[in-house]
C-alpha cells in the first residue's frame, strides 16, 4: 500500500522568449501541462499596449509538454514589430489565470507582468512567393512569405511596362494587389499575351519591404498564372464640336479604331427621332483610348444646321461598331448622351480665283454655307478701282455648298479685261460683312483685300451665234458668245456685197448691228431675197475682235433670219429744171423707174389751187433711187410761164404712182415742196 499525496501544486512560467524573425512566442511551464489557453496570453509593450494573442496565432502540441511554442500571425507579429521597436525594447508576458492545466488539473495563478528571458527582431527579406496578372481587370497580384505594407510601384515591371501608374494594396496574408491605371501599359501587356509572349515580373531591392522594413532583393520572377483580356470595352464619354466637325470618343481601354464600322453608329436628332449613319473618317493611330472622328463636311453642316435648329443629338452605338485588341467588341448602346459643341465658328474665303477665259470668279468658303450674296463681293485692280459684282453677275447654288461659281456678266467681265491688263495683273477680292452666311448662320468678316489663288486672262475668241438681215431697215445682225466691241465693217460682205457703207454698234449681250447707208447694196440685197438667194455673211480674221483683243477666225456663215423689205420708199426731194424740162425724184431706196405711173403726178400751181396732170417721160435705168422726168415742151412752157408769174409750185403724190424692188408703193402725198429752177 502506498500513501498518495496528491498533485495540488500550480503550474507557473519559468521562461519566456519571442523571436519575431523566427516568428514564435516560446512559453515554457515548471511541469508538464494538460493545456496551454493561447487565448489567455498577451505582451505588453513598454507604453503599457497590450498585443493579445489570438486563435490567428496558431501553435504546437499544446499537452504533454512543458514547453508551448506560439507561431505568431503576420497581424500580430506586426503589431509588436511596431510597439517592440521590432524587438529591441522587450515587452512583458501577461498570462491570465487558467492559460496553463497541468495533468492534476491544477491551473497557473494570474501573471500580470513577467519580464521576457529573450526577444529578438525580425532580420530576414520577405520572400516571393508566386504572381498573377488578370488583364481583363488590370490586377497584378504578388504573394510573398509574410506582410510587405511598403510597395513602391515605380520600382516594378512587367514585361518592360512600369507599374508606376498602379494603385497598390497590401494584405497581411502576404499578398500585394496592383490596380494599373495606364490603358497604355494595360494594352501592351494584352498584345503580349495574344503573342504569346512570357509574363516576367522584375523588381529592384526598393519595392518591396516588410513591417521591420527589410527589403526584397531585386529580381525577376515568372508570372504563373495570366488571365486574358475577356473584358468588353466602354465608352466613357462623347463629344462632338460641329464647328470643326470632329467627334470624340473615349473609351476605357485601348479600341482598334482603324477596323471600327463607323456606320455603325448612328444620329439620333431630334424629337422626330431621325436616324443617320455616322458619315466620317478616324483620324489617328490604329490602336487608342481616344478615336476622333472627322464628319464629313456633308453631315458636319446638317448637324450643325438641326442643332441651331434646337434639336438635340445623340448617339446609338451598333454591337461591335469597335473592339479591343483582344477582339472583345463594345456592347450596343442607345441615344448615348453626347456633349454637343455649337458651331460658332465664322465662314472664311480660304481660296478665289478668276478665269476671265471661262468668265468666272470662283470663291471657296471653309465650311458648308447657307447663303452667297453675290452684291457683297467685288475685285479690286491693281490702281484701286472697284469691279462689283451685281444681278447681272449669275451663279450656281448659294446653299448647300462651300464652292460659289460667279458667271460673270459680260460688262462686269469687260471691266475686269481692262483693269486687269487681261488677267496679267490680278486684282484682289473684296468681301463685305455677311457676305457668307453658314447653315448655323455665322457670318464672314468682311475681307478688305485678298489675293487671289489664280488668275487666267481671256485668251479664247469670240465665237459667232447666228446673224439675221432686216432688208426693210438695211440693218445686218451678227450675234457672239462675248462682247465685240472691235468692227470693221470693210472686212465684211454679204453676198458679195461689202458692208463698208455700215454703222456698226456693239452691245454687252454680244450682238453687232450693222446700219447699211448704200442704197445699192440694199437694192441688191432685196433682189436677192426676190430671187430666193441663200444669205451668207462673209468676214476676215480682222472684221472682229473682242474685249481682250481676241480675234474671230474669217469665215463664211449662213444668215439664219432674213426679213423681206415690206417698207414703202419715200421721196426724198423733188426738183424741177424749167429751162431743161426735167424734174428730178430722189428716194431713199431703188424705185421701178420705168413702171411709173407719171399721170399720177400733180402739179399745184399757185393760190388758185390749179392741179394739173404732169406730162412727161422718165429718163434713164430701169431701177434707182433717183428719177428723172422730161417734161413735154408744152408743159415746160406752161410752167415756166407761171413761174415766171410769181405762181408757186408744188407736187401731189398719187399712191402707188411707183413701187420698189419688192413692190411697196410709195406713199401718196400733198402739196410736196419742190426745189424750183427758173427757166
Amino acid at each position: 500500500s502506498v500513501a498518495v499525496t496528491s498533485d495540488i501544486i500550480k503550474p507557473t512560467v519559468i521562461a519566456a522568449s519571442l523571436d519575431l524573425d523566427a516568428r514564435t512566442l516560446t512559453v515554457q511551464a515548471s511541469e508538464t501541462v494538460d493545456g496551454f489557453d493561447i487565448a489567455q496570453l498577451a505582451l505588453i509593450a513598454s507604453d503599457g499596449t497590450v498585443v493579445e494573442m489570438s486563435a490567428v496565432d496558431n501553435s504546437g502540441a499544446t499537452s504533454g509538454v512543458d514547453t508551448f511554442v506560439v507561431s505568431l500571425g503576420e497581424t500580430t507579429r506586426g503589431q509588436l514589430i511596431s510597439q517592440t521597436n521590432n524587438g529591441a525594447t522587450a515587452p512583458t508576458l501577461h498570462a491570465s489565470a487558467a492559460a496553463i492545466t497541468d495533468v492534476s488539473q491544477n491551473t497557473n495563478d494570474a501573471v500580470a507582468s513577467r519580464a521576457l528571458e529573450g526577444s529578438t527582431g525580425d532580420s530576414s527579406a520577405p520572400v516571393f512567393s508566386s504572381a498573377s496578372f488578370d488583364l481583363g481587370q488590370n490586377v497584378l497580384t504578388l504573394t510573398f512569405d509574410e506582410h510587405v505594407p511598403t510597395v513602391d510601384q515605380s520600382q516594378i515591371t512587367v514585361n518592360g511596362q512600369s507599374m508606376s501608374s498602379a494603385t497598390p494594396a497590401s494584405a497581411h496574408d502576404g499578398s500585394v494587389t496592383l490596380t494599373v491605371a495606364s490603358i497604355a501599359v494595360r494594352d501592351a501587356l494584352v498584345a503580349d499575351s495574344i503573342n504569346s509572349v512570357s509574363f516576367q515580373v522584375t523588381f529592384t531591392g526598393s519595392a518591396f519591404a516588410d513591417v521591420a522594413s527589410n527589403s526584397l532583393a531585386g529580381s525577376t520572377e515568372s508570372i504563373g498564372s495570366v488571365v486574358a483580356d475577356a473584358t468588353s470595352p466602354t465608352l466613357s464619354s462623347a463629344e462632338v464640336d460641329l464647328g470643326t466637325g470632329t467627334v470624340t470618343l473615349v473609351f476605357d481601354e485601348y479600341v482598334n479604331q482603324v477596323a471600327a464600322t463607323l456606320t455603325a453608329l448612328t444620329w439620333t436628332i431630334g424629337s422626330g427621332i431621325v436616324d443617320e449613319a455616322l458619315d466620317g473618317s478616324t483620324v489617328g493611330a490604329a490602336f487608342g483610348e481616344t478615336m476622333t472622328v472627322t464628319l464629313s463636311e456633308a453631315q458636319r453642316a446638317a448637324l450643325a444646321e438641326r442643332n441651331h435648329a434646337g434639336d438635340a443629338l445623340t448617339l446609338d452605338l451598333g454591337a461591335g461598331f469597335v473592339s479591343d485588341r483582344a477582339g472583345n467588341a463594345v456592347a450596343a448602346g442607345t441615344d448615348v448622351s453626347v456633349a454637343v459643341t455649337s458651331d460658332i465658328i465664322k465662314p472664311t474665303v480660304i481660296a478665289a480665283s478668276l478665269d476671265l477665259d471661262a468668265r468666272t470668279l470662283t470663291v471657296q468658303a471653309s465650311e458648308t454655307v447657307d447663303g452667297f450674296d453675290i452684291a457683297q463681293l467685288a475685285l479690286i485692280a491693281s490702281d484701286g478701282t472697284v469691279v462689283e459684282m451685281s444681278a447681272v453677275d449669275n451663279s450656281g447654288a448659294t446653299s448647300g455648298v462651300d464652292t460659289f461659281v460667279v458667271s460673270l456678266g459680260e460688262t462686269t467681265r469687260g471691266q475686269l479685261i481692262s483693269q486687269t491688263n487681261n488677267g496679267a495683273t490680278a486684282p484682289t477680292l473684296h468681301a463685305s460683312a455677311a457676305a457668307i452666311t453658314d447653315v448655323s448662320q455665322n457670318t464672314n468678316d468682311a475681307v478688305a483685300s485678298r489675293a487671289l489663288e489664280g488668275s487666267t486672262g481671256d485668251s479664247s475668241a469670240p465665237v459667232f451665234s447666228s446673224a439675221s438681215f432686216d432688208l426693210g431697215q438695211n440693218v445686218l445682225t451678227l450675234t457672239f458668245d462675248e462682247h465685240v466691241p472691235t468692227v470693221d465693217q470693210s472686212q465684211i460682205t454679204v453676198n458679195g456685197q461689202s458692208m463698208s457703207s455700215a454703222t456698226p454698234a456693239s452691245a454687252h449681250d454680244g450682238s453687232v448691228t450693222l446700219t447699211v447707208a448704200s442704197i445699192a447694196v440694199r437694192d441688191a440685197l432685196v433682189a436677192d431675197s426676190i430671187n430666193s438667194v441663200s444669205f451668207q455673211v462673209t468676214f476676215t480674221g480682222s472684221a472682229f475682235a473682242d474685249v481682250a483683243s481676241n480675234s474671230l477666225a474669217g469665215s463664211t456663215e449662213s444668215i439664219g433670219s432674213v426679213v423681206a423689205d415690206a417698207t414703202s420708199p419715200t421721196l426724198s426731194s423733188a426738183e424741177v429744171d424749167l429751162g431743161t424740162g426735167t424734174v428730178t425724184l430722189v428716194f431713199d431706196e431703188y424705185v421701178n423707174q420705168v413702171a411709173a405711173t407719171l399721170t399720177a403726178l400733180t402739179w399745184t400751181i399757185g393760190s388758185g389751187i390749179v392741179d394739173e396732170a404732169l406730162d412727161g417721160s422718165t429718163v434713164g435705168a430701169a431701177f434707182g433711187e433717183t428719177m428723172t422726168v422730161t417734161l413735154s415742151e408744152a408743159q415746160r412752157a406752161a410752167l415756166a410761164e407761171r413761174n415766171h408769174a410769181g405762181d408757186a409750185l408744188t407736187l401731189d403724190l398719187g399712191a402707188g404712182f411707183v413701187s420698189d424692188r419688192a413692190g411697196n408703193a410709195v406713199a401718196a402725198g400733198t402739196d410736196v415742196s419742190v426745189a424750183v429752177t427758173s427757166d
